[in-house]
């Protein structure tokens, strides 16, 4: 079971699964695609594979149908960057506008009620964790808009003089005076 939350471009999920009543090991309820749109996904896990894999392939236009079994309500969802989401259950997509706050899976009322409250999606889902029993371990989150890292400058100098070298390169002397430097 899972619990997923949106909200101000903040994707969190729970990270634990569970099967038959026992906690199993679990792959990441949510990544990020190649050109920067997030991922998540509830529900049978062995669909997961088969959604990344379709996604991948064919842009999410040519996803895998899978029969659904009466007590599955499987979901692949992606949030794209301007505001759009799109959702698979089986047979076919669901494309909306993203609204102020959305969650999926089985915490998703208690983390919908949260952000109601003003949490934020990661607060949403550990409240989420520790009223439902079939969501919990640690929540992940991803930001749809990552900050970009500040370009670092690179400055090099050719010292020709040993005079010249600061103390920090006293130790590559030898080095260079056996290159002829």
């Amino acid at each position: 079971m899972t619990v997923i939350a949106l909200r101000d471009g903040i994707l969190a999920a729970d990270s634990m699964c569970s099967d038959n009543c026992l906690i199993v090991p679990c792959p990441p309820k949510i990544g990020r695609l190649p050109d920067g749109t997030l991922w998540a996904f509830c529900g049978f896990v062995p669909f997961l594979e088969k959604c990344l894999e379709g996604v991948q392939r064919h842009s999410g236009d040519g996803m895998p149908e899978w029969e659904p079994r009466a007590s599955d309500d499987s979901t692949f969802i992606l949030v794209k960057r301007g505001g759009m989401i799109r959702e698979w259950w089986g047979k076919g997509w669901v494309e909306y506008a993203a609204p102020e706050m959305k969650a999926w899976g089985a915490g998703d009322e208690l983390a919908l009620g949260a952000m109601a409250a003003g949490a934020d999606a990661k607060t949403a889902c550990e409240i989420a964790c520790r009223f439902n029993i079939y969501c919990g371990g640690e929540v992940v989150t991803l930001d749809l808009e990552p900050e970009e890292p500040e370009p670092v400058e690179v400055h090099t100098r050719l010292f020709t003089d040993r005079e010249e070298l600061p103390g920090e390169l006293e130790e590559h002397l030898p080095w260079r005076e056996r290159m002829g430097l």
